[in-house]
């Protein structure tokens, strides 16, 4: 099992992240709040960003929000 992760915001701040915590949940327990935050299922893409480095894996996404390009 790794370790957790240090996510760091483009222009923003900078957390910690579990290995199986979502990246949401994990912004909001250290306080931060540089990401939106909406329905919290993926619907409504109010969260929605764009990883410029590292290795991750999505959870759900809407197609009416984000386009399979994008996913990419």
């Amino acid at each position: 099992m790794n370790g957790p992760h240090r996510i760091r915001i483009f222009g923003g701040g900078e957390f910690t992240c579990g290995e199986d915590e979502r990246v949401l949940l994990a912004m909001e327990r250290c306080g931060a709040g540089d990401i939106g935050v909406g329905c919290r299922g993926g619907g409504c893409a109010i969260c929605r960003v764009r990883v410029l480095e590292g290795n991750y894996t999505t959870g759900k996404m809407s197609t009416a929000k984000v386009s399979e390009s994008d996913r990419e």
